[in-house]
């Protein structure tokens, strides 16, 4: 690890709880990116959605993009007129 590395943490670990974890998620974010996976950053909870959102993919509960797209149009035009 390089000194500045070493310095950053050290002064991270006189902060409160809250700003701690909060330089701790940017690490990971830093590290997952470099790693090149978002995945690896998430949280367990950001990361249950996703995998329950697959697999309803999987068992053919998804909406069609074709579907979705024409949504968002109308919604669009609607807010618009």
């Amino acid at each position: 690890m390089i000194k500045a590395l070493e310095q950053a943490i050290a002064k991270v670990r006189t902060l409160p709880e809250e700003r701690q974890r909060h330089a701790a998620e940017i690490l990971e974010q830093i590290a997952g990116a470099a790693q090149g996976t978002v995945y690896a950053t998430l949280s367990e909870d950001e990361k249950a959605e996703i995998d329950a959102a697959l697999d309803q993919l999987d068992r053919g509960e998804g909406v069609a993009w074709d579907n979705v797209k024409s949504d968002l149009e109308a919604r669009i035009a609607a807010s618009r007129a």
